[in-house]
């Protein structure tokens, strides 16, 4: 019997495979960003971006499900669902947010085998942080073995 070679996010419990990331663990992975200073170019200021990590309980769940009107578990549709239909549904959720709030927030759903793995909130507070974001974003594709990226757009214009 062949062992099959895992990573473990120590964070969450899911494993991955080692074909995920091309062998590489996840800390081996954007780890120049912590390294590098960006600058704005226009006014000489540093450009960064914040990040925070938050956890959600289900009783603030529960409250915002009820303020909305909404279904979690429904959400991302059935196990069978595809891409389209889970955008489909995440977009009619934001749909319910928007009109109920005035707006709604940009958040990013990366799907590995159309499942969440990961939920990024975003709030840039000028443009070169959504560059910023993005390459993050693309971090995070590969460490999460993400095959897709649904994003709900709430635009600074």
């Amino acid at each position: 019997m062949q062992l099959k070679e895992v990573t473990t996010n120590t964070e969450t419990g899911e494993e991955f495979d080692e074909g995920a990331r091309a062998g590489r663990l996840p800390c081996m992975i954007g780890h120049a960003d912590l390294r590098m200073i960006n600058i704005n170019l226009a006014d000489g200021s540093l450009v960064w971006v914040e990040k925070k990590r938050k956890e959600v309980d289900l009783a603030s769940a529960q409250k915002a499900a009820e303020r909305y009107g909404l279904r979690p578990e429904g959400m991302f549709g059935p196990d069978t669902a595809c891409e389209e239909t889970i955008a489909a549904n995440l977009f009619s959720t934001a749909r319910n947010m928007f009109l109920k709030d005035g707006y709604h927030i940009s958040i990013l759903f990366l799907l590995r085998e159309c499942r969440p793995v990961r939920i990024i909130e975003m709030h840039p507070e000028q443009h070169g942080q959504k560059y910023l974001i993005m390459r993050d974003v693309a971090h995070d594709v590969i460490k999460y073995g993400a095959d897709a990226v649904i994003h709900t757009v709430h635009d600074l214009a």
